[in-house]
Parts: C-alpha cells; sequence; structure tokens
C-alpha cells in the first residue's frame, strides 16, 4: 500500500477516540503507519532491493515491538510534557500493526516471519495504490472543513468527528470486503477452465487499479502462460485469454543460474515468464529477457531483467530495468 494511504488510514483510526489516549497519541499512530517505509532508503544502494528488501526486515513481526519501542522513545524525548512510555508504545504499535494489515492485503505482500522465514505473505486484494480507497480517507481527512462550512451555509449542527471516523473505517472495511469477494469468485471460476488443451497448475488473480469490476488474473499450465481479464458479474469465455508460450527452458534456466541479481528476486516472483531470442551481438548470443505477470504486468511492468549470453551460454551482462509508476525508468547493467 503507498505511503500516503497508510497515513490517512492511521489517521482515521485516531479519530475513533484512540489516537486521544496519550499526549502525541495521533502521531505515535500515523507515524507507527509510516515507519516501515524506512526501507526505501535501500534503493540509494541497488536498485533491486525495491523488490528484494523493501517489505522486508522492516515488515516483519518480530521488527514490529522493536521500531514501535523506538518510536515511543523518540517521541517521549522531544516532548516537553511527561508521557506514560507503555502507552505512547502500544499507540506506535498499534500504526505499525495497520500498515502491516494494509500491505498484507496487497499484491506486493510482506516478510511477516522474517528472518525465520523469508516467504512474501500477500493477498492479493487491493493494488499497491488504490485511488478509491484514497479518495475515501482524502475525504475524511478534510471533514472537519468540509463540515464547517455545510454548518456555515445551512446552519446544521456539525456532525462528531469521532462517528464520522468509525463511519469511514466501516465504509474502508467493507470495500476492502468487496474486492476480496471478486478476488475469491475470479480464482474460483478460472481454476476450472483448460488454456491451450492444459489445466491449470497454479493461478493467481490481482485487483484492477481502477475498475472495481475487472480483475486481472495470470494461469500457468504445462506450455502455456495466460493472462485473463475476468470481469464480475460476466460469464466468463476462456478462449479469450492472452496465451504466451513458454520458450526454451534450459536457456533461460542458465540464464537465472548466473544472474546474481535473479537470486536476489527470486525468492519475491510470483509469475516470471521468459523470452528468449538471438541477440545483434556477438555473434552467436542469445538474450532472455524476465518479467513477472503477476509483479510487473503489461502495459507498465515496474521491472525488467535482461541477460545476454554468449554462444557456450556465459553470462554476458545483466541489466535490470525499474520503471517508476510507469512515467520513467532507468537501467542498471552489470557486466562479466
Amino acid at each position: 500500500m503507498d505511503p500516503i494511504t497508510n497515513s490517512l488510514a492511521a489517521f482515521a483510526l485516531s479519530r475513533t477516540g484512540l489516537g486521544r489516549l496519550s499526549r502525541r497519541g495521533e502521531a505515535a499512530l500515523i507515524l507507527g503507519a509510516s515507519l516501515p517505509d524506512l526501507d526505501y532508503l535501500s534503493a540509494l544502494f541497488s536498485p533491486v532491493n525495491l523488490f528484494s528488501f523493501v517489505g522486508g526486515p522492516f515488515h516483519a513481526l518480530l521488527a514490529a515491538p522493536l521500531l514501535a519501542a523506538g518510536l515511543a522513545a523518540l517521541i517521549r524525548l522531544n516532548s516537553r510534557r511527561p508521557i506514560a512510555f507503555a502507552r505512547m508504545w502500544l499507540l506506535s504499535l498499534a500504526g505499525i500493526a495497520l500498515r502491516l494489515a494494509l500491505d498484507l492485503l496487497g499484491v506486493d505482500g510482506v516478510q511477516l516471519l522474517y528472518p525465520f522465514d523469508r516467504a512474501w505473505f500477500h493477498l492479493d486484494i487491493l493494488p499497491w495504490f488504490d485511488p478509491w480507497l484514497f479518495l475515501l480517507l482524502l475525504g475524511y481527512a478534510f471533514w472537519p472543513w468540509i463540515s464547517h462550512l455545510v454548518n456555515l451555509e445551512m446552519g446544521i449542527r456539525q456532525a462528531t468527528g469521532k462517528g464520522i471516523a468509525f463511519v469511514v473505517i466501516l465504509l474502508a472495511a467493507g470495500y476492502v470486503g468487496y474486492r476480496a469477494a471478486n478476488h475469491a469468485e475470479a480464482i474460483s471460476v478460472i481454476a476450472n477452465f483448460s488454456y491451450a488443451g492444459n489445466v491449470p497448475l497454479r493461478e493467481a488473480c490481482f485487483p484492477d487499479v481502477y475498475s472495481l469490476v475487472r480483475v486481472r488474473c495470470v494461469v500457468e499450465t504445462d506450455s502455456h502462460f495466460a493472462n485473463i481479464d475476468y470481469f464480475v458479474g460476466e460469464n466468463f469465455d476462456a478462449t479469450e485469454a492472452q496465451l504466451l508460450k513458454r520458450q526454451n527452458q534450459p536457456v533461460w534456466q542458465v540464464a537465472q543460474f548466473q544472474s546474481a541479481w535473479y537470486q536476489q528476486l527470486s525468492n519475491r516472483l510470483r509469475m516470471p515468464y521468459w523470452t528468449v531470442f538471438p541477440a545483434d551481438f556477438p555473434t552467436g548470443a542469445r538474450e532472455a529477457v524476465m518479467q513477472d505477470l503477476v509483479l510487473a504486468p503489461e502495459p507498465y511492468p515496474r521491472f525488467r531483467l535482461r541477460i545476454l549470453l554468449d554462444s557456450r551460454e556465459r553470462l554476458l551482462e545483466e541489466t535490470l530495468v525499474v520503471n517508476t509508476l510507469g512515467f520513467d525508468h532507468f537501467e542498471s547493467t552489470l557486466r562479466r
């Protein structure tokens, strides 16, 4: 989940009365929800960290009480009046817990059990940025100003912020439930069809960013990957799936074995799809390109890995292409 939506969700939670349990309680909740974003600083050292480290150690259950303790101590040290450390720690921990829950709902996932288990946990219910949830929470953030204008214009009694906070949280929970029901329906339907004559080996579905009735899915079979646009409430036609034939397995297996960046990314990947084709230079060389059909789908894939192999299938160079929200991209190349 994007940092701004996380902060807005923490703000709404604080206005239910939770933020009044301690002085600077609201700040503890909001900063706690933002604290795991410290892992974005790892991108300064290597672009691959955006996918191999972000969502990892700072999002682990083991790290949560430690981060909360650090934040509580920092807030207490910067307060002119005494603040109960235990209460501040609990509020900070609540903000971090909210953040982990929201990130768990996403496609990217989090390493909740790090360092004991480096698996990525994800429910695939919400996109990284959900504009509808964002607008709901942003509207509540501006509610005091809107309510004041309504009160002046119409002379009605101003609603209490606490009651509206509960309404917004219930609306947000209902929205997440709607997205979850759509996801479950899509998974259950597409799993019952064959694609290019093959039954699915595994399926993954993830929400469309803007459409509330479109769910994007990927199915893996022995011979193909299938990209699927599933629309809730409509009859599903498996023949309309976009089929991507799996290519020359020995070549890309050699490529991923030799690639240092692939080794860092491999634990994070969901549905890696490889294409292999002749390279322009040197003679006899081949290029293997990997994209993840779930984490980096078209039309704006977040990353691609290009690996150049010589005629003897030895790695010459590997290039990681990283896109920034579909507006810009940068490349980083390692050569042997």
